[in-house]
């Protein structure tokens, strides 16, 4: 087949599809086309994300490394910390890996933030120790974790070997707590107000044509299912090819946005 030939060929295609409609297609019910199922494919970062949320052992995106899952550290020098009235030697191993436990088993880094939150409080620092007039450090940061149903005061230490994370995790979370007392939400991943909104007016335009098309329920299983048929001689490309015809010269969804409406209407 030539040029000339496929060229005429498509002309036909799109011509047909401008002058059907879906008027052009009444009927007393026959069978509608299975719907296709949709391969579900397995998100590894989300995968690597939740893993890591509950403290399991994942693979590096970049550089292809296991981490080791979550466990308890070494404890501090208890007894500097008695003098200070800590009371890091209260608790005992079973104990922190208790908290441990409970602490990823959250899954949820919002939640895990949170819990960083309601454990630590910061106050501004009482007294002067560098001579240096311009110190780095303006707030000092208390650390507390339950034992027995009560907080009991700890040091940083043995607050973050316990939790199993960084100095840089903590001040993440004390700098997203809004002074409402609610920890600001993850901004990152997800997708943009204006997206989903322009997706709903898309889904709309859909729903729309595809209601335009004369549907029944089935005369065979009326009473054991709500699915509804169109007319023998439609299928989901026919319909696509006038709905295009329709918003000739506009930008268009793809079809399998088309097929996936049409697969939750019906």
């Amino acid at each position: 087949m030539n040029d000339d030939e496929c060229c005429n060929h498509n002309d036909i295609g799109i011509i047909a599809a401008e002058n059907e409609g879906p008027e052009n297609f009444s009927m007393e019910g026959s069978l509608r086309e299975e719907p296709r199922q949709k391969k579900i494919r397995e998100n590894k970062q989300k995968l690597r994300k939740e893993l890591r949320s509950k403290g399991q052992g994942y693979t590096q995106h970049t550089s292809c490394n296991l981490v080791a899952p979550r466990e308890i550290k070494q404890r501090c020098k208890e007894e500097a910390c008695t003098r200070s009235n800590k009371k890091c030697n209260e608790f005992t191993d079973d104990n922190r890996k208790e908290i441990c436990t409970a602490f990823y088993g959250m899954g949820n880094l919002s939640l895990q933030r949170e819990y960083v939150t309601r454990h630590t409080k910061t106050e501004t620092k009482k007294r002067k120790v560098t001579q240096n007039e311009s110190s780095r450090r303006s707030n000092t940061v208390f650390y507390c974790l339950p034992l027995n149903g009560v907080l009991q005061p700890v040091c940083k230490v043995f607050f973050l070997n316990t939790l199993s994370v960084s100095e840089k995790t903590v001040r993440t979370a004390l700098a997203k707590l809004q002074p409402t007392g609610v920890v600001e939400p993850e901004k990152r991943g997800g997708r943009r107000q204006s997206q989903i909104e322009k997706d709903t007016q898309q889904n709309e335009k859909i729903k729309e044509h595809i209601n335009k098309f004369d549907r029944v329920e089935s005369h065979y299983v009326r009473s054991d299912t709500t699915r509804e048929y169109l007319h023998e001689d439609l299928n989901l490309s026919r319909m696509y090819r006038m709905f295009c015809s329709d918003y000739q010269g506009q930008k268009v969804p793809s079809e399998t946005a088309y097929r996936n409406v049409s697969e939750n209407e019906s």
